[in-house]
């Protein structure tokens, strides 16, 4: 952290398809302060081990970046089985710069992360998965004056075009609706500056906005689980007075938008 600039990097829905160890020298090489990851972090790859994989891969990726001072916040996606037995088991800390945050708060870098891992139902053989009118009950949790909520699914209906809509999916030539109300109706309440999601693997990547919260689909995969986007960049600025600005690059910008 530099000036009162806290840069942080935003990726999610890795599921083993991308290079672990090429993503932290992403983070080292920009000079981030803060990985954030947004679920979905064990291998999808069918025969793999989900154990074997969070050790080696995520885990040493996290190592990686702990040497050079990078902190890693992170709340899992319906693919973290492995994730969510370590945690139902007490286990609390992976690695020594690793946040896990499963419906609560920390502080890191000087900013407040909430991370909540919650999708609307997919078909009940799913982690942290339930109907969308009762994950009020799960994101009613999250209180107002975050800065960064960290959430793996996106809320409903977020987008200027229909077909960028970054809660739809385009998936064998027909648009589907993903996202949940219920986080929607959270984020208008609590109004976090800026929010982190994935979940749906093509949707709009750009920079949207729900209410007065930024808000940005950072998925590296498609939906085939093929690598296709880039992490999404933003720079909370504080400035003297308690006033605060945002930079933000996502895939295929060519500048940084402001807020």
């Amino acid at each position: 952290m530099q000036d009162g600039k806290v840069k942080i990097l935003c990726m999610s829905d890795l599921h083993g398809c991308v290079n672990y160890s090429r993503l932290a020298d992403v983070a080292i090489r920009k000079k981030v302060d803060v990985v954030a990851i947004a679920g979905d972090i064990e291998t999808a790859v069918i025969g793999s081990s989900h154990e074997r994989h969070f050790e080696r891969e995520f885990l040493g990726m996290c190592n990686k970046m702990l040497f050079h001072g990078i902190e890693v916040v992170a709340t899992p996606g319906n693919h973290d089985s492995f994730l969510r037995e370590e945690l139902g088991n007490g286990r609390k800390r992976f690695a020594g710069n690793l946040h896990i945050l499963v419906d609560r708060c920390e502080t890191v870098c000087g900013l407040k992360f909430y991370g909540t891992p919650w999708v609307p139902f997919i078909n009940g053989q799913w982690c942290w998965e339930r109907a969308d009118n009762r994950l009020d009950e799960k994101f009613d949790l999250i209180p107002s004056g975050i800065d960064v909520l960290v959430c793996h699914t996106p809320p409903e209906g977020v987008g200027e075009e229909e077909t960028f809509d970054v809660s739809r999916q385009h998936y064998r030539m027909y648009w589907k609706h993903f996202g949940s109300k219920s986080l929607r109706e959270a984020i208008l309440r609590c109004r976090p500056r800026c929010v982190v999601c994935g979940h749906i693997h093509s949707g709009d990547h750009r920079l949207n906005r729900v209410g007065e919260s930024a808000l940005i689909n950072c998925s590296l995969i498609d939906e085939r689980y093929h690598e296709a986007y880039k992490p999404a960049e933003i720079v909370i600025e504080s400035h003297a007075g308690g006033s605060v600005k945002m930079k933000f690059k996502t895939e295929g910008a060519k500048k940084w938008e402001t807020m």
